[in-house]
């Protein structure tokens, strides 16, 4: 045992246990500030409505014109599935983005036709790139890509992009 200058003993020595979580804890919050900071969807989107920089409008139509050459449109009630994909910026958006979509589909297709909108979760590749496998294991008939693309070509499944429509001020 060791003692001090006054004689007294030292404390036996604390053993802390780190399972990494701490760092990892402190990595993600510090990051987490930084990207809303730099990115934070609201700053993207500026003041502009959401219908208007998702383009809601334009995005029903193409799904509806893909959908429509389909042959199994003639089938009583059939289910549209339509993933919306988002990067990390622009996630905040993304339930007020389904549900306008779905509105406007609804308003769309024939009756026989039920839209569901969805958003994926989680993407095994990087943001701008569609992620066409966690579609398909869904079953989405189309995937609506949102943000910066790199527009990887699709194989199997019509990947609809929107890069954000934004104001320019000319004066």
């Amino acid at each position: 045992m060791t003692s001090n200058a006054a004689g007294k003993r030292a404390p036996p020595p604390q053993l802390i246990f780190d399972d990494g979580s701490r760092i990892m804890t402190e990595e993600s919050n510090s990051a987490t500030g930084a990207a809303k900071s730099l990115a934070n969807p609201s700053t993207i989107r500026g003041l502009m409505a959401p219908d208007v920089y998702y383009e809601i409008d334009r995005i029903a139509k193409e799904i509806v014109a893909k959908f429509a050459g389909n042959a199994d449109t003639q089938q009583s009630n059939q289910l549209l599935r339509v993933a919306l994909q988002f990067p990390d910026e622009l996630l905040d958006d993304s339930p007020e983005v389904c549900w306008m979509l779905e509105e406007q589909l609804n308003d769309r297709t024939p009756e026989t036709v039920t839209p569901f909108v969805f958003c994926l979760g989680d993407t095994t590749v990087g943001s701008c790139c569609p992620d066409e496998v966690a579609a398909l294991h869904l079953q989405a008939d189309v995937l609506v890509h949102y943000g910066h693309a790199c527009l990887s070509p699709s194989g199997t499944l019509p990947v609809i992009y929107s890069f954000g429509r934004l104001e320019i001020d000319i004066a």
